[in-house]
C-alpha cells in the first residue's frame, strides 16, 4: 500500500500470497517473498492523539524527545529539574492516561461492529503498530500522487473514508464490494497503487 518505488507491497485478503509475491518478483526479482504479516492492516475507528502529539512536541522542545512521559516525570523529580517542567510533565502524564482510556473505550465500543460506507477509519499496520498516513510530499513515481507512510501517532491524515461504489453513506460494506479509500485530510485524495515502474 505504498509506492512501488519505495518498496511497498500489494496485498488483498485471500489473494495476498499471489499478489504480494508477483508484485515483489516483478519489481525486485532477486528478493525473496515478503512476510505476509507485513501486509496486514487492522481497521480501527478514528482515535484521538491530541495529547500524545502535544506531549511529544513538549518533550522535543525540552530536549527530552523519544522517552515516555511517565518515565521522564520520575527522572525529572529525581534529578531536581525545574519545578515548572516537572509539573508540566505530570499534567501531560494525566492527560495522556485520559486520552488512552478514551481510545480504549472507543475501540471496545466498535469492536466487532460492521463497517459502513462513509465511515472514517484508521488502518493500523499490524507488525509495526503504526498508522497508515498520507504524507505531504510527492511520490517519486507520479507527480500527481502523494506518498504514504507509517506513523506511531495517528492524525487526520491517518483517517481514511471507505466508500463503496454505488452505495449511500451508512450502508454496510460486504466482501466482494469495490471500495474507494479516500483520505480525510486531503480533499479528493484516494489510496491507490502506482502502476509505473
Amino acid at each position: 500500500m505504498a509506492d512501488v518505488a519505495s518498496g511497498g507491497f500489494v496485498a488483498n485478503d485471500g489473494l495476498g500470497d499471489s499478489l504480494t509475491i508477483d508484485s515483489e518478483r516483478r519489481f525486485n526479482p532477486l528478493a525473496s517473498a515478503p512476510n505476509l504479516t507485513d501486509c496486514c492492516f487492522l481497521i480501527q475507528p478514528k482515535l484521538a492523539f491530541t495529547q500524545a502529539k502535544s506531549a511529544a512536541a513538549f518533550l522535543e522542545k525540552s530536549g527530552m524527545s523519544g522517552v515516555a512521559i511517565h518515565a521522564i516525570h520520575e527522572h525529572a523529580v529525581m534529578k531536581h529539574l525545574d519545578e515548572a517542567i516537572s509539573q508540566q510533565l505530570l499534567q501531560y502524564d494525566v492527560r495522556l492516561q485520559e486520552e488512552n482510556e478514551a481510545n480504549a473505550a472507543e475501540l471496545k465500543r466498535w469492536h466487532g461492529q460492521p463497517v459502513t460506507s462513509g465511515m472514517q477509519l484508521m488502518l493500523l499496520h499490524v507488525s509495526s503498530g503504526r498508522y497508515l498516513t498520507q504524507l505531504r510530499y510527492r511520490s517519486t513515481v507520479s507527480a500527481l500522487s502523494f506518498r504514504v507512510g507509517l506513523h506511531e501517532l495517528g492524525s487526520k491524515a491517518s483517517r481514511w473514508k471507505f466508500e463503496s461504489t454505488g452505495k449511500a453513506a451508512g450502508e454496510r460494506l460486504y466482501f466482494g464490494m469495490q471500495l474507494r479509500i479516500e483520505n480525510c485530510k486531503f480533499a479528493n485524495s484516494f489510496l491507490s497503487v502506482s502502476k509505473a515502474l
